[in-house]
């Protein structure tokens, strides 16, 4: 998702380049130990009308990760720091978030399927991990 188009590229891949725009508005990330996403810029919230934290961007704290905000030792979230830093709404948002296993990898899921895959036709499944 970081490329960039770059000077005089191919056809291939100034088209593939071109779907990007489609896909950074279909992703999100699915939470495993929060240390791949980035808190302030990256769809990774359960929310319909917007995946990403809402709040200003607190100066200091531009490069804080996902896994900042998880009480790692009880594998839960840090109340008391979710409250310092977000707003009510982004700590309500956060919250819904499930932790299901904070030992596994995050990984970037469909966000318009329930299991995260995209499904092409009915026998091509193309999943994430597999990028």
């Amino acid at each position: 998702m970081g490329a960039t188009l770059g000077h005089n590229p191919y056809f291939t891949w100034r088209s593939i380049f071109s779907s990007k725009m489609v896909i950074k508005e279909a992703y999100r990330w699915k939470l495993g130990n929060g240390t791949s996403i980035d808190l302030w810029n990256q769809p990774w919230l359960r929310k319909e009308e917007n995946l990403n934290v809402e709040t200003p961007i607190i100066d200091g704290l531009e490069h804080l990760k996902v896994n900042d905000l998880i009480d790692i030792p009880n594998a839960k979230w840090n109340l008391r720091l979710l409250n310092q830093i977000l707003d009510m709404r982004d700590v309500q948002a956060v919250l819904l978030v499930p932790m299901m296993d904070i030992t596994s990898h995050d990984a970037m899921v469909w966000r318009h399927s329930s299991n995260g895959h995209y499904i092409v036709r009915r026998d091509i499944v193309i999943s994430w991990e597999a990028w």
